[in-house]
């Protein structure tokens, strides 16, 4: 991923915004820091041992039993797994032309751009790289890729009905007392927050953030007004990157908050990803590394046409929390799926987020070497959550 310049400011009313910023600021080597980078720029040792080729993006999908989810749930309830259940992804948007959402339940009515202000999140602004983060969450809740096909991600609920929302140009959100610093980048946490109540009023069952800030009164306030409603947010906890040799990142919100549903990340056999930032605000892990971006060429003259869309539609081997956290996003609309909407709303306002936490922490899979704190209860289990019994609404 290219990284993102930053002017370095001598002016003296920018040097004194700077001090509180000297740990994400690097004017030395011109870089902003990305708090959830998704582990671009590291070498690939820890791939050694993996599978190798596409199916290597796949490894979660069997690891964590998906394929006994997916009939566990169309057994229930006749339905094609996730069908019913309403998802909004607030992300950098989506390329709507790319192979990996071919097919897919995307609500594009419902969508949004808080950044270019107009209806339709059809636009994926890290257009300019080989990444895109939006499309590259999206596709891994619902590609509807299938082994052996020259798609390269399975989502891991296909059918769920997704509302993509572009919450903001990059992957790092700052408050607008920081945007001089950013260059062209538009993102701020007024606009997330208004993208999480958009999210809530066009009936979203969950909302899953796969990008963070530090600590917003105006986000906290925002994810409050979605879980008093009864909408479930799920939201990383941010993983570090090595900058100059120093592991830099800090735990992110709004993942950190109690009322939020908070993830870590894990690796192959059901380990702590050793990138992944250590918080108390962490429930549960899911998978991180290694994992496939979503990738292709833009026509310059035209940045909304693709070119060879079906070449080079991935890159292998880097992997991040955000992958973790649309992970169990997908588990939890199965799991919701399963258990069915009459009696998931027996259960109001914060008391559904309360269960479904309860439900993720009961499930867990946690081996002798999992961390006492840190990282969660342990390692998402998808289809243990569908084993675990309903405890009554009074009880949470």
């Amino acid at each position: 991923m290219k990284n993102h310049p930053v002017k370095c400011h001598t002016n003296k009313k920018y040097w004194m915004l700077l001090i509180p910023l000297l740990t994400l600021l690097s004017c030395k080597s011109r870089h902003f820091i990305d708090l959830d980078p998704e582990g671009i720029g590291r070498n690939n040792s820890q791939l050694s041992g993996a599978n190798s080729g596409t199916e290597q993006c796949n490894w979660h999908i069997d690891e964590l039993n998906f394929p006994s989810v997916w009939k566990s749930v169309q057994e229930r309830t006749g339905e094609l797994p996730g069908k019913g259940i309403r998802v909004a992804l607030l992300d950098t948007g989506i390329a709507m032309d790319h192979p990996e959402l071919e097919g897919a339940n995307i609500e594009y009515e419902s969508g949004y751009d808080f950044v270019r202000r107009k209806s339709g999140a059809d636009y994926e602004p890290l257009r300019g790289t080989a990444f895109m983060h939006g499309t590259l969450t999206a596709a891994t809740l619902v590609s509807r890729r299938k082994k052996g096909s020259q798609l390269s991600i399975i989502g891991v609920a296909p059918e769920v009905t997704l509302i993509p929302i572009r919450a903001s140009s990059r992957i790092t959100l700052a408050g607008r007392i920081f945007q001089p610093f950013m260059g062209e980048a538009k993102n701020n946490t007024e606009d997330f927050a208004k993208a999480i109540k958009w999210a809530v009023d066009r009936k979203a069952d969950i909302i899953g953030i796969a990008m963070g800030t530090p600590y917003s009164q105006t986000l906290e306030s925002a994810t409050r007004y979605a879980t008093d409603r009864g909408v479930v947010v799920i939201a990383t906890t941010g993983h570090s990157l090595k900058v100059h040799g120093v592991k830099v990142g800090p735990t992110l919100f709004p993942g950190k908050y109690s009322h939020v549903i908070g993830v870590s990340g894990s690796t192959v056999n059901e380990k702590v990803w050793n990138m992944s930032s250590p918080t108390d605000g962490a429930d549960i892990a899911a998978p991180a590394f290694p994992m496939c971006w979503t990738n292709f060429e833009r026509d310059k003259s035209d940045p909304e046409k693709l070119l060879n869309p079906h070449k080079g539609i991935i890159q292998v081997g880097d992997g991040g929390t955000s992958f973790s956290t649309t992970i169990t996003v997908g588990s939890v609309a199965l799991w919701m799926a399963y258990v069915g909407r009459q009696k998931i709303e027996q259960y109001k306002g914060i008391n559904r987020t309360k269960l479904v936490k309860y439900i993720l922490q009961k499930s867990a899979k946690r081996n002798a070497s999992w961390p006492e704190s840190g990282f969660g209860a342990g390692v998402l289990n998808p289809l243990g959550m569908l084993e675990v019994d309903l405890p009554a609404p009074e009880n949470l």
